[in-house]
């Protein structure tokens, strides 16, 4: 009872921090620390809403709360993107729907149908898919079980463009374990404005857990390849994987050349890795500009990166990360409630 009394103290002191960024024009972005999980919302200007993976399944209450944070209640969701079938990324779904409509889902077909919280998922959308409530874009349905690399939707000012996302991984990509598979499929976009992008990659997989350091493979491989006619170039990135070293690969980084780097983590995995966190830091990035959501988390072991780790277990929602991007083209990346950017 203790420990849930702190986080929802906790939780009302940031929220009254972060109102200043809150109602300011520009895009928004929310990364809600959701525990070790990825869920993220997104304010457009001009009325419009995205909510980019939806939360690990022992913290949905958590994810959604965030949302309801962002979008009023009333407002409906333009756009939910599910990158990948792993419960860390879609445990809230239920829950989004149920508190909002919401117009347009496009998320994978290839899954675990043993998992309860996909099951729940597939069923929830497709009773608001039968009800005429969602447009559902499921990778399964479509011919060539993939996205079309470099597709975009206007919303407002905002350009949200498709970067890649499989169905399932081709063959060509070769050998994979059955979970860097599911991963390897993530749903990539990309969002512009003002002149500034961020990216959000799920669970991309660009390297073996145990690779050479110059390693290039499967989805990072296939974004890198195909950056000539969608590029990759963001100001921020939600970085692959919450952190592992499966991902993060040199080549990628190279071709993102991100500004500002998030680690969407918790007290699991020991993400974000020591290994991943270096690769960011030699590519340029100052450690200043890399933000992760389990700060102070006490998780030891051999592959952790221990900066801004502390004695303490990580509470999820002390975490959150927001960010700014202003009409003028100004990006801002904070932990909430550190004040108006």
């Amino acid at each position: 009872m203790r420990t849930k009394t702190l986080r929802i103290l906790l939780v009302s002191l940031i929220a009254a921090g972060s109102a200043a960024a809150q109602t300011d024009d520009g895009l928004y972005v929310r990364i809600v620390d959701a525990g070790p999980g990825l869920c993220t919302v997104t304010r457009m200007p001009g009325g419009h809403y995205m909510v980019y993976d939806a939360g690990h399944w022992e913290h949905a209450e958590v994810c959604i709360e965030g949302i309801q944070e962002v979008v009023p209640a009333g407002e409906s969701i333009d756009l939910m993107v599910i990158s990948h079938s792993d419960a860390d990324h879609l445990a809230a779904v239920p829950e989004i729907f149920a508190a909002y409509q919401v117009d347009r889902i496009v998320r994978p077909g290839w899954a675990r149908w043993t998992n309860k919280n996909w099951r729940e998922v597939h069923w929830t959308v497709k009773r608001a898919r039968e009800a005429g409530k969602t447009v559902d874009v499921n990778l399964y349905r479509l011919r060539d079980q993939q996205i079309q690399p470099g597709f975009s939707t206007d919303y407002g000012d905002t350009k949200v463009i498709q970067v890649a996302g499989f169905r399932k991984p081709p063959d060509s990509w070769g050998s994979l374990e059955s979970g860097e598979r599911r991963n390897a499929g993530s749903i990539v976009i990309r969002l512009d404005y003002a002149g500034k992008s961020v990216l959000f990659t799920g669970d991309a997989v660009g390297r073996h857990l145990t690779s050479p350091e110059d390693t290039c493979i499967a989805s990072e491989k296939f974004m890198v390849d195909n950056a000539s006619q969608v590029p990759l170039r963001s100001d921020v990135l939600i970085a692959p994987h919450h952190g592992a070293n499966n991902a993060s690969s040199p080549c990628f980084i190279d071709e993102v050349k991100p500004s500002w780097v998030v680690f969407s983590a918790g007290h699991d995995h020991q993400h974000p890795t020591r290994a991943a966190a270096q690769r960011y830091i030699d590519s340029g990035v100052a450690k200043d500009h890399i933000f992760r959501t389990d700060r102070g988390d006490y998780e030891s072991g051999p592959y952790h990166w221990q900066d801004g780790t502390s004695g303490m277990e990580d509470l999820p929602r002390d975490d959150d990360v927001e960010v700014f991007i202003s009409p003028a083209g100004e990006v801002c990346v904070q932990y909430r409630g550190a004040g108006a950017c």
